[in-house]
């Protein structure tokens, strides 16, 4: 009692065993029992006083207002960051508004036209910072052609467009999308023509198109932006210079500025000379320069004044770099490109195309990164909008490269190509090399583009050759797993070095002749690609009998039955079988029975044999070419995937699901190790794993697990989790039946 006792006299005044105890006693006794203490036992506990608080019915005064949430801003997809202040625009501007609310016209498209370095792009980037909370959206799309679709079809996910592999159609439907969702605001920027993107105009938002083409564009409200005025010390052009130059110096920069002609482009590379200098010293150095500039219409004379002058002060090594860059596409450069470092590895450089001191610069990666910086402090580079990588100005490139022209000097030219080939994939239908050349083929398109012109001239020393060669069909490879349209080009343009500089019945012909015949198959030109497949397989009969590139060129053909038949154009599938069982011989003689071109020969034969409904043969077949895969290659390679997809997707058809639904979760593995979740590929994968779940979903039980997968699957690749159902019952049905 003794204890008790005190527990009642002095809570207030125990020490932190005391209270350990009670609580320790507490949980032994049970919490329940608190709330059964006797009421007078509570006038024992002394709790300590407290000062009453006032009551408000109105807000408390002495509280700081409650911060209101920021209302939520409109999706800006693919939009590039701000990195300098745009000063003087607020006339291009409103006439650029008014453009697009203007009544009367077929589309709310407004055109953005000028030469180079007038700021169009700058142009379009403000007015969306200006006016793009008024929209629902923004979705800005470069039109370099190994980008643009791309960066359509980037809006998918926002939008819920769901992606069927086929990225034209894809690219449509999200700007259908975009056309049906409230107001949204579209930019096309360096559009060469309207032919370019003609297919892809939105219905219904607003566009912006910024291009240096004059022509074409209708009826569309034009803005022309203007130079920067330079009529006082606070004008736009004279607080540019001064800002960036750190200088007070007003009336220089206004005469400086005048000089320039108030050129943006001129005035940016200008201010990073005057960082070092007065502004009339590089007035003055400009004027010289201008004396012996080339001069041409593809820039000001202020603009390659200025580059000039700061080309001439760069140390030797950025120099070096920015007259390779200048072949170059202007976005996505960086020394990786030199070093290898972009894939990680980096075939030899022929010595007798790239100079000693190129070389040497190319494998010295410190070297690289003091010159990528020297060029960036010049304002001759500026940082990517990612933060990765550096761009390089059309207009300053144009400017350098009619430098080159003017001393007859290709060496750079000779070191773009060359070093380009050196890191292009040889392997451009591979999935793991997509990635890589989608950011190498911009650079191999404005390789072609710069350079297609000086090789028409009788006395032109442009590079040509093999490496050219290699980089235009792979280039092409590529382009068409995008449905690209330009494929079918640099393929006909790597034939055609091939064919300058070789004899048409020299061996080496056959292989140019299959690619360019896979081109004008993707093109649905049959009878032209068949023509060409004829003329390399007479060629490798001749040159090459019993080879792997007889081999090759016979694979195409076979493919090339089986499009016909898939079209309705004529195809002949036991035609396609001599070709495919032919290749395989000649696989099996060259190569050996273990070899990846002997699995893609028996794959395709797979294929074949299911479209003739010889269902257990190809099923036989595709696993004899997983098992040399498998053989082969190392585990979890995306190129697992071809015969894993089709050994699985037979077993499916055939009923077996349980045996499918391991080979397509290691064949949807593979490929996620490599692709991104919009990859048609990986998304092909993703719809048979999915049908695969919900056929095992009627399984006694099952449901709920199974159907949760492929919802969660679905959604992260939008596919159409109802549509996927159906499938899955048909299959259900046709097993059934």
């Amino acid at each position: 009692m003794d204890f008790i006792n005190q527990i009642l006299a002095g809570p207030t005044s125990w020490e932190g065993e005391h209270w350990s105890f009670v609580v320790g006693l507490l949980g032994l006794v049970g919490l329940g029992w608190v709330f059964h203490i006797p009421a007078k036992l509570y006038r024992y506990v002394r709790p300590k006083p407290f000062a009453p608080q006032p009551t408000y019915l109105v807000p408390d005064p002495h509280m700081p207002e409650p911060e209101k949430p920021e209302p939520p801003k409109p999706p800006q997809i693919n939009v590039p960051p701000i990195q300098r202040e745009i000063l003087g625009r607020e006339h291009d501007l409103q006439a650029l508004r008014d453009g697009l609310l203007a009544q009367g016209h077929a589309a709310l498209t407004a055109v953005v036209q000028g030469h180079g370095g007038y700021g169009k792009t700058a142009l379009a980037r403000l007015y969306v910072d200006k006016y793009g909370e008024s929209y629902d959206g923004i979705l800005w799309a470069t039109a370099d052609p190994a980008v643009f679709l791309p960066m359509i079809v980037a809006a998918a996910d926002s939008l819920g467009v769901t992606r069927t592999g086929d990225i034209q159609a894809d690219a449509r439907a999200v700007l259908a999308r975009v056309g049906a969702q409230g107001r949204w605001l579209v930019v096309y920027d360096n559009v060469a023509s309207y032919a370019a993107i003609k297919d892809m105009m939105p219905s219904g938002p607003h566009l912006i198109v910024t291009t240096r083409e004059s022509e074409g564009w209708g009826q569309w409200p034009k803005v022309q932006p203007k130079t920067l005025p330079w009529d006082g010390p606070d004008s736009p052009a004279v607080r540019l210079l001064l800002v960036e130059a750190g200088s007070d110096d007003a009336p220089g920069a206004q005469a400086l500025a005048q000089a320039l002609g108030g050129l943006p482009l001129a005035l940016i590379v200008a201010r990073a000379l005057a960082r070092h200098d007065s502004f009339g010293a590089v007035q003055t150095r400009i004027a010289e320069v201008l004396e012996t500039a080339p001069r041409n219409g593809d820039y000001d004379d202020s603009v390659i004044g200025a580059v000039m002058v700061s080309y001439e002060r760069l140390p030797s090594d950025a120099q070096r770099v920015i007259d390779i860059l200048a072949w170059w596409a202007p976005e996505a450069l960086g020394p990786d490109l030199f070093t290898g470092g972009v894939e990680g590895r980096r075939r030899a450089l022929d010595p007798e195309v790239i100079e000693a001191e190129e070389a040497s610069l190319s494998d010295d990666p410190d070297r690289l990164r003091r010159a990528f910086a020297d060029l960036a402090a010049a304002s001759l580079l500026q940082r990517a909008e990612t933060g990765e990588g550096f761009t390089l100005h059309r207009m300053t490139a144009a400017a350098l490269r009619a430098v080159q022209d003017r001393r007859s000097d290709m060496r750079a030219a000779r070191a773009a190509v060359e070093l380009l080939a050196a890191v292009y994939p040889a392997d451009a239908l591979a999935p793991g090399n997509w990635p890589l050349c989608a950011r190498l083929t911009p650079h191999s398109l404005t390789l072609w583009e710069v350079l297609e012109p000086k090789l028409d001239s009788a006395t032109s020393t442009a590079p040509g050759g093999a490496a050219l060669e290699f980089v235009l069909n792979q280039s092409a490879i590529y382009l068409s797993m995008l449905h690209e349209s330009s494929e079918l080009a640099l393929a006909q343009a790597g034939q055609a070095l091939k064919e300058a500089r070789l004899q048409p019945d020299h061996r080496d012909m056959a292989v140019g002749l299959a690619n360019l015949a896979v081109a004008h198959l993707r093109q649905g030109e049959f009878d032209t690609a068949e023509a060409l497949l004829d003329r390399a397989i007479t060629l490798n009969r001749t040159h090459r009998p019993d080879s792997v590139d007889l081999a090759d060129s016979l694979n195409m053909l076979g493919g090339l039955w089986i499009e016909r038949a898939r079209q309705g154009e004529g195809g002949d599938l036991e035609l396609a079988a001599e070709a495919f069982e032919e290749a395989l011989l000649h696989y099996r003689a060259q190569l050996g029975e273990n070899h990846d071109n002997v699995a893609m020969a028996l794959n395709n034969l797979s294929v074949l044999r299911a479209m003739q409904g010889r269902g257990t043969q190809a099923a036989d077949l595709a696993g004899q070419a997983l098992v040399i895969r498998r053989k082969v290659l190392p585990s979890g390679d995306a190129r697992l995937a071809i015969p894993l997809l089709n050994t699985a997707v037979l077993a499916l058809k055939a009923g077996q699901a349980p045996q499918a639904e391991p080979l397509l979760q290691e064949a949807y593995d593979s490929l996620a190790d490599v692709l991104k979740p919009d990859h048609p590929d990986l998304r092909r994968a993703a719809d048979w794993l999915t049908l695969c779940w919900l056929v095992l979903a009627q399984q006694p039980g099952a449901r709920g697990l199974y159907e949760a997968k492929a919802k969660t699957l679905c959604a992260k690749h939008g596919l159409d989790f109802a549509r996927q159902q159906a499938q899955a019952d048909a299959l259900i049905k046709q097993d059934a039946s």
